[in-house]
Formats: C-alpha cells, sequence, structure tokens
C-alpha cells in the first residue's frame, strides 16, 4: 500500500513537472509557476511515516522529468537536489514553527508564518538550482524562486487540503448544500472565464479583471477560494502566454521578462487576496464558535433552569433567553414590557420585585429576590430567584441592568421538606428528652433530674455563696391508701399531692418524684428557717387538698425531713441528713416537718 501510494506520487510529481517544463521550453527555461514541490511539501509536512517514500518518489519523478526535457546528467542531479531540499527545508521550518500543532491555512497569523517559510525554502532551493543553470544566472534564479514560492503559496493549501480530506476519510461527512456547491462552481467559473477573457485578447490591459472576479470568490470561500482562483489564473496565464496571446505579450519582451511578470503579478493579487481570505476566515470561525457558545449556554441554562435578561437604560427595552421565556411560560418572542413582567409575580411579592428594580434602574443598586410568580401558560406557582447587577460604561454611566432568574421550586419545596423534617426531629428530641427527664405520673422531674438539678444548685451556691435547702416528702401510710382503695385510687393521691406541693413551692424552687412515694423539694438560695416555712406550707397544702378530695376516705398526709448545705458537703450527705430527718418526723407522729443537725454535728 505505501509503495503504490507512493508511486501515485512520483507520477503526479513526474506529470505536473513536464507540464511546468513544457511551457519553459525545457529544463532551462523559464516558468511562471512550479507545482510540483508544492504537491510533495503537503504530503511531507503532515509528519507522515510515509515521508521518505514520497520523498524518494519525487526525486525520481523530478530526475526523469528533467532528464525526459533534454536536461545533462550534472544540471539534472543538482536540480532534483534543489527541488528535494525546498520541501526538506519546509517541513522542518513547520516543525520549529508548530511543534506540537499543525498549522492552519484558514489562521492569518499561520498563513503569515507559512509565507515566510515557502519563501526561505524557496530561496534556498533557487540558490542551489543557480549553481548548475545555463547563461544568465542571475535571472534563473529569480525566475526559480518566483515559481518555486508561487507553486507553494497557490498548490500547496489546495493539496494539503485534498490530502487531509482523503487521509481522514472527511469526504464522507462534507455535505454542501446544493446552493452552496452550485454557488462555488459558479463562483470559480466566473474567475476562469473572466481570466480567459483578458489573456485571450491583446487589445486591452485588463490585468485587474481577473482580481475582482477572484475577490468574489475568496469572500465565500476562504483561502482555500483565493488559492484555487490563483491557480486557475496562473495556469490560464501560462498558456496562453506560451501561445503568445494576452496581455503580456503586448510589452513586447522576451520570455524572461514575460515569465517574471506574470510571476509578480500572480504575487501581487495572491498577497492582495490573503488578508480578505483571512479575515472572511476569522469571521466564519469567529461566527461559528459564537453560535456553538450561544447553543451551550441555551443547553446549560434549559439544564439549570437559569435564564438571563438586559435591559437597556438606552432604548428601555429588554432581550431575553430563550429559557427565560420558559420559566415564565411565555412564548419565545419579543419580552414583555416591565409591567407585564412585574405582574407576573403573584400580589404579595410585587412591591418588593418593583422596589429592587427601580433602585437598580435609578441607583445601580444590585439585588438578590426570591419570590413567586405565576406562569402564563398553566397558572402554575413558581418559585424564583432573580438576581441582576448594572452594565457600566467606561465613564461610569449605568449602560443596562443585567439579570438572572432561577427557577427553584423544586430546590425550595426540598427546603420545606428538610424544615419540617427538623422541625418534627426537634419536636420528637424534645418529647424524648422530656420522657427521660420527667416522671409520667406526675408530671415532676424524675429522680434523673432531680440529681442533675441537685447538682447544679450545689454548684450555684457555691460560687455564689448562697444557702440551699434540700426536703425529702413522703407519703404517710402510702401502702394501706393502695391496699384498701386500690393503686388506681392510690396514682391519683400521687397526682394531686404533687399539684398541692406545687402550688405551694417558691418560684426558684423545684420538686421531683425520687421513687415510690417519695419526693424531694430543692430549695436554692434557702436558708434553713425558710426551707421550714416552705416545707410546712407545702405539708398543710397536702393534707388541706387530700381531705377535700377523698371526703370519708382516710386523711393522707405527709412527712417532711429538711436539711441545709454546708460548705463542702457532698450531694449524698446532704440527702442522707434530710432522709434522717425524715424517719424523725415519722417516729415523732407523721405528718410533720423535723430538721436535720447541721453537717459537723452529724458527722
Amino acid at each position: 500500500m505505501t509503495l503504490a501510494k507512493a508511486g501515485l506520487v512520483g507520477v503526479l510529481y513526474f506529470c505536473s513537472a513536464v507540464f511546468s517544463l513544457v511551457l519553459s521550453h525545457g529544463p532551462y527555461g523559464f516558468v511562471p509557476l512550479w507545482p510540483a514541490n508544492a504537491v510533495l511539501l503537503a504530503l511531507v509536512s503532515r509528519g507522515d511515516s510515509r515521508s521518505r517514500h514520497y520523498l524518494l518518489a519525487g526525486m525520481i519523478a523530478s530526475l526523469a522529468a528533467n532528464r525526459w526535457a533534454g536536461g545533462a546528467w550534472l544540471p539534472c542531479l543538482g536540480f532534483t537536489f534543489a527541488n528535494m531540499i525546498e520541501p526538506l527545508l519546509a517541513r522542518y521550518l513547520l516543525c520549529r514553527v508548530f511543534p506540537r500543532t499543525h498549522f492552519s491555512f484558514a489562521s492569518g497569523r499561520d498563513l503569515g508564518w507559512f509565507c515566510g517559510i515557502a519563501a526561505v525554502a524557496a530561496l534556498a532551493s533557487g540558490s542551489i538550482a543557480a549553481l548548475f543553470a545555463r547563461g544568465d544566472y542571475s535571472a534563473f534564479f529569480i525566475s526559480w524562486f518566483f515559481a518555486d514560492l508561487l507553486g507553494m503559496l497557490i498548490v500547496t493549501p489546495i493539496a494539503r487540503l485534498t490530502v487531509d480530506f482523503a487521509a481522514k476519510g472527511a469526504w464522507r461527512r462534507l455535505v454542501l448544500s446544493p446552493g452552496q456547491a452550485i454557488e462555488a462552481v459558479l463562483l470559480l467559473l466566473t474567475v476562469a472565464v473572466v481570466s480567459l477573457a483578458v489573456f485571450l485578447q491583446t487589445i486591452y490591459p485588463l490585468l485587474f479583471l481577473p482580481l475582482a472576479a477572484m475577490m468574489a470568490a475568496v469572500v465565500r470561500l476562504g483561502t482555500v477560494g483565493a488559492s484555487i482562483s490563483v491557480l486557475i489564473i496562473a495556469v490560464i496565464a501560462s498558456v496562453t502566454t506560451r501561445l503568445g496571446t494576452g496581455p503580456v505579450v503586448m510589452m513586447a519582451a522576451g520570455r524572461l521578462q514575460e515569465a517574471i511578470f506574470i510571476q509578480v503579478y500572480l504575487l501581487v493579487i495572491y498577497a492582495a487576496a490573503l488578508p480578505t481570505a483571512a479575515l472572511f476566515g476569522a469571521q466564519r470561525r469567529l461566527v461559528k464558535e459564537l453560535r456553538e457558545n450561544v447553543r451551550l449556554l441555551n443547553l446549560a441554562e434549559s439544564v439549570a433552569q437559569i435564564g438571563h435578561w438586559r435591559f437597556s437604560m438606552k432604548s428601555g427595552q429588554a432581550s431575553w433567553s430563550d429559557e427565560t421565556f420558559r420559566i415564565y411560560g411565555m412564548p419565545v418572542g419579543g419580552p414583555p414590557s416591565t409591567e407585564e413582567l412585574i405582574d407576573a409575580y403573584i400580589e404579595e411579592d410585587r412591591e418588593q420585585v418593583r422596589a429592587a428594580f427601580e433602585n437598580a434602574v435609578r441607583d445601580g443598586l444590585p439585588y438578590e429576590i426570591r419570590a413567586r410568580i405565576r406562569r402564563r401558560d398553566d397558572r402554575a406557582i413558581r418559585d424564583v430567584v432573580s438576581r441582576a447587577n448594572v452594565d457600566l460604561g467606561s465613564d461610569g454611566e449605568i449602560l443596562a441592568v443585567f439579570g438572572v432568574v432561577q427557577d427553584v421550586t423544586v430546590q425550595t419545596e426540598h427546603e420545606r421538606m428538610l424544615t419540617r423534617a427538623r422541625i418534627d426531629a426537634e419536636i420528637v428530641a424534645a418529647a424524648a428528652r422530656l420522657a427521660s427527664e420527667t416522671d409520667p405520673l406526675t408530671g415532676l422531674p424524675n429522680r434523673r433530674q432531680l440529681l442533675v438539678v441537685l447538682e447544679r444548685a450545689r454548684e450555684q451556691a457555691h460560687e455564689l455563696h448562697q444557702p440551699l435547702s434540700v426536703a425529702i416528702l413522703d407519703i404517710d401510710h402510702f401502702k394501706r391508701v393502695n391496699d384498701t382503695y386500690g393503686h388506681a385510687v392510690g396514682d391519683l393521691v400521687l397526682q394531686r399531692i404533687s399539684q398541692a406541693a406545687v402550688s405551694a413551692l417558691r418560684g426558684t424552687d423545684m420538686i421531683g418524684r425520687f421513687g415510690g412515694e417519695e419526693f424531694i423539694i430543692v430549695l436554692p438560695n434557702a436558708p434553713l428557717a425558710v426551707a421550714e416555712m416552705v416545707a410546712d406550707r407545702v405539708r398543710a397544702a397536702i393534707e388541706a387538698d387530700t381531705v377535700d378530695s377523698f371526703g370519708d376516705w382516710p386523711n393522707v398526709t405527709a412527712s417532711i425531713g429538711i436539711a441545709s448545705w454546708q460548705l463542702d458537703e457532698t450531694m449524698t450527705a446532704l440527702l442522707q441528713r434530710a432522709d434522717q430527718a425524715l424517719y424523725d418526723a415519722k417516729r415523732a407522729g407523721r405528718n410533720r416537718v423535723c430538721t436535720a443537725p447541721p453537717w459537723a454535728e452529724a458527722g
């Protein structure tokens, strides 16, 4: 396969070389354009592994073409060496300038580099070839230089494009509409017809007309259009001049002057077309990139449900993205007026939206608000977040207000669900905490919570140097109540006693159920005398409440033991002294309050 491709390259090189040599009357003549090296450069500049085979095929074809034209062996070898040096040097320089990326003929910068590299390669090739020339060496060098330079500038872009398309199978992906194909053919055909009309007559010097026709092709087809147009003009100019017709022969100059004139003419029109081709090529690339960026932006807005808008201060008109229309449930088209937009929000949110927008327009204040809209199409209410900022000119003047709107209905619903879940969790946690700290029968703090309160009360008394007293309350003969009236009545007794005790306490005191029929009263900042007074009030309230409640039932009373906390005394020791005082009250006849002696005396 490689040998077949190399053989095809050799045949193409030989045919194009023979065509040029026929026009130049042999290897020592003057030809306006040398396309053979340009085709070879297009192949080897791709960095293909078959480049050495192409060079070998080109070398053989060059030597054969020069020998076919009647050249001696030594000049033919010299010309062949010069022909091979040219693509090799150009490829080397291209690799140095573009080490990691392929250059593009559609890029003005890359095309400028290529023109410079082609000139250097043609200069080197022409210098070598002039060493083997006959007659006027300087004239031969000039003709060789221009012919090879024009060949690379005109033919290489076309050949490179053709090779790239063939190698990548891009012909199958190159889809031109019938209108585009017809337009391209008509434009190039116009260049050919105008060129034939100019170069088939010798009356008027109309060399400017092909350039005018070529510019139309350049505008529509870019750099490739410029190269193909100049190639068409070069072929027609070379053949007609060789046949003795065209404006060039009107100069009555020799073949060398005619060849150089055609070369300079082709260079001028090509140089005139290059900036235009590069400009329109860059424009097409930018338009393509912009179209792709707009497509991706619309896609991103659709996925994120974010639309953007812009309100111009100068025109008073707004522009919307497609997603903005979809968010508001409106058909894509002309944006609504400001009032229509504000009316899209539900009544409760309109004023804050209006105020935020007016502040942005008047004072340049950015804003971010969350509000609700009613879609125009399905009348559904949606939650949206609107953010806006001002677009300032170089002088600080407000040019426009730019904003985005995002549909956050799903997000808002999730936030509501999370809030409800958090509240439910807090309620459950509070209930669990309450259950773990509260006696379920009486609703008073349980033993666990009592111990925590006692420890905090002791710390407070120690830090603030305040008195602290504790009372232990026990219901008298409570077992007799359960045995006589049942546990249900016993539970009712406990509940009524709890209520009565709470009603008799101070606001800072706390009573809790320590277990069974035993309760503990914590009395912060209460010296022993105050504690005795409060305890006796509790005892009296229990006696009065239970007698009134149960009527003919036996009286229910309570015995209470009190102890006052001493410095450095533990809660265990304090409770033990209060418990001892409770037993003293029971032994003394019950339904009374007894006080424990001080801790030191107890010890």
